[in-house]
């Protein structure tokens, strides 16, 4: 099997250990409320909705107009138009919950893909391909023409640089 995979892959390694803070994450989603725009999320699972971002508790739970989600649950996001969504009022908190294990996941070699064409493989089998935005510890942001998407690394298999021409670099 190692011997299809391209050569030349820019993901490696699990150097992280600890809990995920989610910064960049935080900090794009805040953005995105700023400026008068809707969130379409896409979970782990695979199911989508578009929401309304409120705020973040301390103990990782995004909070959104109509749904409470857990950090760990986001595959990816995205900016859209805004939309009226209802407010449920009646949601309980939630607790923490906490882990024995390290997370790991998977981190980017900023020098070799920064502003550059990358295809993301994702777990899910779909692929992306697009310019390299920006990228943190937990998070990576691609430009797909007009879109923004930013991806958690929980949710992608392998990030590999593009030739000139669109084709995988091997």
């Amino acid at each position: 099997m190692n011997n299809e995979l391209p050569k030349v892959d820019i993901t490696y390694g699990t150097t992280r250990h600890g809990d995920r803070s989610y910064k960049g994450c935080k900090i794009r989603l805040n953005a995105i409320s700023n400026n008068n725009q809707s969130v379409k999320i896409t979970l782990i699972d695979g199911s989508t909705m578009v929401t309304n971002f409120v705020k973040i508790n301390r103990g990782g739970v995004f909070v959104f107009e109509d749904k409470r989600i857990r950090d760990y649950n986001i595959a990816f996001f995205e900016p859209v138009d805004k939309i009226s969504v209802e407010s449920d009022t009646s949601l309980p908190g939630e607790k923490r919950e906490y882990f024995d294990q390290k997370t790991f996941h998977l981190i980017l070699k900023k020098i070799h893909a920064t502003e550059k064409k990358v295809a993301v493989f994702m777990k899910n089998g779909d692929i992306y391909k697009g310019k390299h935005g920006s990228s943190d510890l937990d998070s990576f942001t691609i430009l797909i023409g007009s879109r923004t998407l930013t991806i958690m690394y929980d949710a992608i298999k392998r990030i590999i640089p593009l030739e000139a021409d669109g084709t995988l670099a091997e």
